[in-house]
C-alpha cells in the first residue's frame, strides 16, 4: 500500500496517469486512505465480515499468487539473516540487524538470490520482511482449535505452507523505529 499512495497516489503525474490507466486501483488506494469508511462508494453501509465467516473464494487465487511470488524471496531472505545471526552469534540482545552493525532505515545483512518467475534476481537482502511475517507468525502460533484448523487449511490451499515453515535462528524485533536482534 505503501509505495501505491506515496508515489504512485500523491504525486500529481503518476497520480493522474494511474486514474486514466487504472481507475480501479486509483478508488482502492483512496479507499483504503479512509480508515473509518469500510468502502469510499458506499459510505452509509457499514463493515460487516462474513455471516458464515469464510474467505470470499476470490481471495485465494490472491493468496496463491502471493505466496507463489514472495515464498522464494522470504527464504532467500532468512537464509541471509541465519547466515549472518549464526556467524554474529555473540551479538547481544538489542544489537542492530544490520550488515555493518548501525541504525538504517532499510537494513541488509548481505546478498541474497532466488528463482522468480523464471529469472534469478538478485539484491541485497530485507530482514524488514522476516519481522513483519514473523508477526504473522505470532498470530499464527496463538490460534488453537477450530480456528487454526482453518486458517491452516486456508494456507494449505494457497500454498502458504513452505513460508510459514520458516524458522530464524533469532528473533527480529522492532524497537525505537530500527530493527534489532530480540533474545537467543
Amino acid at each position: 500500500m505503501a509505495p501505491l499512495f506515496a508515489h504512485l497516489g500523491r504525486d500529481p503525474s503518476p497520480s493522474q496517469r494511474l486514474r486514466l490507466r487504472a481507475p480501479n486501483v486509483a478508488r482502492w488506494i483512496e479507499r483504503m486512505n479512509l480508515a473509518v469508511i469500510a468502502d469510499g462508494e458506499f459510505p452509509d453501509v457499514p463493515a460487516a465480515f462474513d455471516v458464515e465467516d469464510r474467505v470470499p473464494p476470490t481471495l485465494l487465487p490472491l493468496l496463491a499468487l502471493i505466496f507463489r511470488d514472495w515464498t522464494p524471496e522470504l527464504l532467500a531472505n532468512a537464509q541471509a539473516f541465519n547466515a549472518w545471526a549464526t556467524a554474529h552469534r555473540d551479538l547481544a540482545d538489542g544489537a542492530f540487524v544490520a550488515l555493518d552493525g548501525k541504525k538504517r532505515v532499510h537494513p541488509h545483512v548481505g546478498p541474497i538470490a532466488y528463482r522468480w518467475r523464471g529469472c534469478t534476481v538478485e539484491r541485497v537482502s530485507a530482514p524488514q520482511t522476516l519481522w513483519h511475517f514473523g508477526r504473522f507468525q505470532q498470530q499464527l502460533v496463538a490460534c488453537d482449535g477450530e480456528a487454526l484448523d482453518r486458517l491452516l487449511m486456508v494456507l494449505e490451499q494457497a500454498g502458504g505452507q513452505e513460508a510459514c515453515a520458516l524458522k530464524l535462528v533469532r528473533p527480529i524485533e522492532r524497537r525505537h523505529y530500527g530493527l534489532v536482534l530480540g533474545p537467543s
